[in-house]
């Protein structure tokens, strides 16, 4: 069987990998010049020094654990470390939070775990409607008694879905929600790739034994008898036609792609790709120390700022602190001196910083041509209207990434998709 996978970030490596062993052959086509997507360790003199992409592996993540162990990529073991808590002049610990934010992420925490086990059963009730239409906003105000508990709720979740929760339906966070109700705790940001994300991807990548094409923007997919044809940037079409085709690409990518109305209509098509893509921006700097132990503080914080999330990221004897912006206030952030800007604020937080810095890095997945957008989240009422829709193959035509996996947002939904497209292949 002849399979183009087009995108190859970890959902196209490892779909790539799964349709080897299944003795396909397969063409890989890729427009940008590296592989990984939203993956992307940043490497200087061969050592990694930070993610620029995503980063964090949770400990019941059982495919990436099991897959970095098969391709010899350790992983570190070390947790993020709890840190500040800051809201406004007011100060805490992560593991000390003030008691009406401690009192309101146990009210959440209950709430959501009660709420898992009254799910509707059927997707078309009008119970599910309600839940669809209800924002995880509205959810996290009926948990908080104060303005400063309810911020603590937003900085918690806005962080981990990659996106302000007044955009993210109740019931589409509900079903995410259920895979972590078994889970043990410290389970969460449990450990990284020792040598980096961007090493795993390329021990994906020789596993696969693929040549990627770089640079090969796909414009089109249209039918071609039983299988699919590609229509490539420069009009070449010479042996472009296939038996299945994997369109491996965040949602917002994949949606500038020509589907053959043939396969599916277009009003169809852009329903698939209309889940909620989240904004979410990394600025990383490396200083010429660990200040921040020298002031007994781990780096982690959570701010009311814009830098939403400050943490060590170091991967190297590097010092280097990243901060997470998400949700509006990513698309607020200058495009010009976004490392100068981010090092002023950081500054407010830890005065060093500005005399101790060395050279910075911004990564914006939102401005990159090649992604257009941070990891997925369930928008408000997408469940009931296209719930299965991410996943359902078009004929020739099969999708993967972490957009249609249950683990969205995360490498481990990447490779859950592509077990999902490769068992979809037949053997």
């Amino acid at each position: 069987m002849r399979i183009a996978v087009v995108g190859l970030g970890p959902a196209g490596l490892r779909t790539a990998m799964l349709l080897k062993d299944k003795g396909a052959t397969v063409h890989a086509y890729e427009a940008s010049d590296r592989i990984g997507g939203r993956l992307q360790t940043i490497v200087e003199a061969g050592r990694p020094l930070f993610e620029a992409g995503g980063e964090w592996i949770d400990a019941d993540h059982r495919r990436t654990h099991a897959l970095a162990k098969e391709l010899g990529c350790p992983l570190n073991g070390k947790p993020r470390p709890p840190g500040l808590v800051r809201f406004g002049k007011e100060t805490c610990r992560e593991d000390a939070l003030w008691p009406d934010a401690a009192d309101a992420v146990a009210e959440f925490e209950r709430r959501s775990t009660e709420a898992c086990a009254h799910l509707p059963k059927k997707g078309g009730s009008s119970e599910a409607k309600r839940l669809d239409g209800t924002s995880l906003a509205q959810w996290l105000d009926k948990c908080a008694s104060t303005p400063r508990a309810r911020w603590v709720l937003e900085a918690i979740l806005r962080s981990d879905e990659g996106m302000d929760t007044r955009a993210i339906s109740l019931l589409g966070w509900l079903k995410g929600y259920q895979l972590y109700l078994d889970r043990e705790e410290g389970a969460m940001s449990a450990g990284r790739f020792a040598r980096g994300t961007t090493d795993f991807c390329q021990r994906m990548l020789e596993a696969s034994g693929v040549e990627p094409r770089f640079g090969s923007w796909v414009l089109g997919i249209r039918k071609s008898g039983a299988g699919a044809e590609l229509m490539l940037s420069g009009g070449t079409r010479e042996a472009n036609t296939y038996d299945r085709v994997v369109l491996a690409l965040p949602p917002l990518a994949a949606s500038r792609i020509a589907i053959d109305p043939k396969l599916e209509p277009i009003q169809r098509t852009r329903a698939r790709f209309a889940l909620g893509s989240g904004l979410a921006m990394k600025i990383s700097w490396e200083f010429d120390r660990k200040f921040w132990l020298d002031e007994g503080e781990s780096g982690s914080v959570l701010d009311r700022g814009p830098l939403q999330q400050i943490w060590d990221a170091s991967l190297s004897d590097k010092p280097i602190l990243s901060a997470y912006i998400c949700g509006v206030t990513c698309t607020e952030v200058p495009e010009a001196d976004t490392v100068a800007w981010g090092l002023d604020r950081l500054a407010s937080i830890f005065p060093s910083a500005r005399e101790r810095f060395v050279r910075g890095w911004a990564s914006n997945w939102v401005r990159d041509p090649h992604i257009a957008c941070g990891f997925s989240f369930p928008r408000l009422g997408y469940a009931m209207a296209h719930g299965d829709l991410p996943a359902s193959p078009l004929g020739p035509l099969h999708f993967a990434g972490e957009w249609t996996a249950q683990w969205w947002g995360f490498i481990e939904g990447a490779l859950e998709s592509a077990e999902r497209v490769a068992d979809e292949m037949g053997s």
